[in-house]
């Protein structure tokens, strides 16, 4: 019988676990006027993009969660000063996404969002940490 409570436990866990954390983190970025989904795209275009940028098609891709209008989302970059948009010179259907001055001063906020994370999982040691990680990344693999 305690099985089966098991499992709807540890996804109730789950959850609580991401509304909490992840409120968080909504609230760190939007007071620095930054959504998670266009942190997301500025970290993917910071860490894998020269000068020349992502075609729009890799952005979406790499996002580690669902987003329904990339194009949208990036139209909002573009207009806010964030991303600069250009048709690719070999393929005109390829939408190239690169970052702004303005852009690249805010990938800077992923060194100071990692100290975030830092303080919200201080309670735990660094091994508790690591078996944590392993099991989500083996929970993903299942999913």
């Amino acid at each position: 019988m305690a099985q089966d409570i098991l499992e709807p436990n540890v996804f109730l866990n789950l959850i609580r676990a991401h509304e909490r954390y992840w409120g968080e983190v909504a609230r760190f970025l939007k007071g620095r006027n930054l959504t998670v989904q266009q942190y997301h795209v500025l970290q993917i275009l910071g860490s894998q993009a020269a000068d020349e940028g992502l075609p729009m098609l890799t952005i979406a891709d790499a996002l580690p969660n669902r987003v329904p209008d990339v194009t949208r989302l990036i139209n909002r970059m573009e207009r806010d000063g964030l991303v600069h948009r250009a048709r690719s010179q070999e393929d005109r259907r390829v939408v190239q996404v690169s970052l702004t001055g303005k852009g690249r001063e805010l990938v800077d906020v992923h060194d100071e969002l990692t100290r975030f994370h830092t303080r919200q999982l201080s309670h735990m040691e660094r091994d508790e940490l690591s078996q944590l990680n392993e099991l989500l990344v083996r929970m993903l693999e299942g999913a």
